[in-house]
Parts: C-alpha cells; structure tokens; sequence
C-alpha cells in the first residue's frame, strides 16, 4: 500500500452519512464492514502499548479492543467497522485501525467472511471480510470506541472469547498452522452460531 494515506482519510470523512440518514439504512440493509485481528511483531514497541498493554515488547500477539458501544458491547472484538465504498478491504482495513487506534498496519492475509445479525438494541445485520494485518508504526491511542485493548499471544485460551472470535483465531494461522479461510454466521435472533 502507498506510505501517504491522509487522502483515503479525508475521503472517507467524505462518504460517511449522517448517523439519522445511517441508522435508517442499518434497519433495512445489510452492512459490509472490516473486522481486522491486529498482529504485533516481537520486538515491536510503539508509544502508548505499554500503557495500555503492559510490557509486551519482546511477544507476538493479537490486539483486539473491547467495544464500548453495540453491538456486543463489553467483549473483546477485532478491531473494525463499516467499509466505505471505492475501498478496497486492504485500505479498509487500515484506514479503520488507524481511526479506531492510531496504529498503521499493512495487509497481511485474508480470515474469512462472517454473517453477522444482532438484535440486542438496535437491530443491524453485518456482511464482515475479516483479515490480519501486521503493526509497521503509529502509536497506540485511547479510544472512545473500545472500553480498553486486550493482548493475547499463542499461550492464551482462545476459548474465552465470544464464539465469532475464537473460531475465526483458531482458523486465522496466526497462532501457527496455515490460514484456513471460513464462513462464520452469527445470528443472535435465531441463536445460532456455526461455521462452514
């Protein structure tokens, strides 16, 4: 990807609608988003990751944020949200970690697909592609959509995180083995969850 990126922020101001004009869409159509599963080098230490992750310095992992605001509110998430149309998932991907945390990633592969359909609050229905993407610098920022960042590295029970997340970890090869891609369908009103 191009170094200079502040033209696919400022277009991306752009293109958002208003959160009225946003929120009517959300009850009629469904929502194509980016969920990202940040990967941390070892080695790798950016300004504020000791602050809100500890001293993590010399470990690989993944950062996730745990969402302040529904859907799945209070859960450790990938980072993430609604794709802006004329992007590509690879700038999707970092213009919505870079928003979201101040961290600038490069693309680093493809998860899988997930269907997801929440009813708790205000009903949306969410088409996610899901990719990993590496840290190449930034700083590591508060943010006002995640309550705090969780770190996790391949010593971690991946079965503590909501279903969406553990499965698309386990599949994603970041924490070895090869990636293998997957289609996971989260719908909370017929609560089912499953993988194909």
């Amino acid at each position: 990807m191009p170094e200079q990126r502040e033209d696919v922020l400022l277009e991306a101001q752009r293109r958002f609608l208003s959160p009225e004009i946003y929120k009517q869409a959300q009850k009629l159509l469904i929502t194509a988003c980016i969920d990202v599963f940040i990967i941390k080098p070892a080695g790798l230490m950016l300004p504020g990751m000791k602050e809100a992750l500890g001293d993590i310095k010399y470990k690989r992992g993944v950062i996730l944020g745990n969402r302040a605001q529904p859907p799945v509110k209070d859960t450790d998430w990938p980072i993430g949200g609604r794709e802006i149309y004329g992007h590509h998932p690879d700038i999707a991907a970092f213009t919505k970690v870079l928003q979201e945390t101040g961290l600038k990633v490069k693309y680093d592969h493809f998860i899988g697909i997930g269907s997801t359909l929440f009813i708790k609050g205000e009903s949306r229905h969410t088409l996610n592609t899901v990719v990993a993407a590496e840290i190449v610098g930034g700083e590591l920022l508060p943010s006002k959509d995640y309550n705090y960042y969780k770190f996790i590295t391949e010593t971690d029970s991946l079965d503590k995180f909501h279903p969406y997340v553990s499965t698309l970890l386990k599949r994603s090869g970041i924490f070895g083995g090869k990636p293998s891609p997957c289609l996971i369908i989260l719908d909370e009103k017929q609560d089912l969850f499953k993988e194909i």
